[in-house]
């Protein structure tokens, strides 16, 4: 409660200090911090439920793309790679000053990456609302089978666990408030999920996880939202700098929220 209501003491930085028992080792690699939350990658019907209930939070899309790849790189089995079309819908103006080159390189949040690299096993995420409440923005799947249009996977928390779903590629656009123009993406609407977001994590109930806080929370509530997705005061370890990060209240919103 202290940390939602923004009732922790600050240093004269606007930094907050976390309790020492949630705190990995000043010198935790990425890689240590990985294996912390998943000791084995090695298939079994333990990985399956490892996936279902472990994860890597970050407040930076950028910290998770780079934990995701460095789980991939760990995980067994061969990849398959799938690249996203991308286009200016309904305008040659457009379409002329920002060719597919320059669009495969833009990553707005919110959004499937240009570059899938997949591995039969690999935790995803969904991105978009396809089926719901079936398949909906954050129901968490394992990839099952990869096939050249298709994918079939298997969702692994809710009420659904266990339920096979196809997941086609779709047309996907991002917000105006992260683009300035518009685009459209056909990909398939899934990030990797070794690690996700601490806004993604929202409604989350997890078993073990991490949370790497090398940069540190910057949003309302991130700290709070980051912190009490644990089943158990001993479920989550933190990686912070000094063992230091911000803790952003914004007390009118809290007064809306009571």
């Amino acid at each position: 409660m202290q940390v939602g209501n923004g009732e922790l003491p600050e240093d004269v930085e606007g930094m907050v200090s976390l309790p020492s028992e949630i705190l990995l080792p000043e010198d935790t690699t990425t890689e240590q911090l990985i294996r912390h939350v998943y000791p084995s990658f090695e298939p079994s019907a333990q990985r399956d439920q490892m996936f279902a209930e472990r994860s890597i939070l970050a407040p930076l899309n950028r910290t998770v793309d780079e934990a995701n790849a460095a789980c991939l790189a760990l995980f067994p089995g061969e990849s398959r790679l799938y690249l996203s079309v991308d286009s200016i819908p309904n305008d040659d103006t457009a379409a002329t000053n920002f060719p597919p080159e320059l669009l495969n390189r833009l990553d707005p949040s919110g959004m499937s990456h240009h570059r899938l690299e997949l591995k039969v096993g690999m935790p995803v995420v969904m991105m978009r609302n396809l089926d719901p409440p079936l398949l909906c923005n954050g129901t968490r799947l394992l990839l099952r089978e990869l096939r050249d249009n298709v994918l079939l996977a298997e969702v692994t928390t809710g009420v659904y666990r266990s339920r096979q779903v196809f997941i086609p590629r779709i047309p996907q656009e991002p917000s105006p408030t992260e683009v300035p123009f518009v685009f459209r993406r056909l990909q398939f609407p899934i990030r990797p999920c070794f690690a996700m977001t601490i806004h993604k994590s929202q409604g989350q109930s997890l078993g073990t996880y991490a949370v790497d806080l090398t940069t540190a929370c910057f949003q309302h509530g991130q700290l709070y939202v980051a912190l009490s997705r644990a089943r158990s005061a001993d479920g989550v370890k933190v990686r912070a700098p000094g063992g230091r990060t911000r803790n952003i209240v914004l007390r009118q919103l809290i007064g809306k929220q009571n």
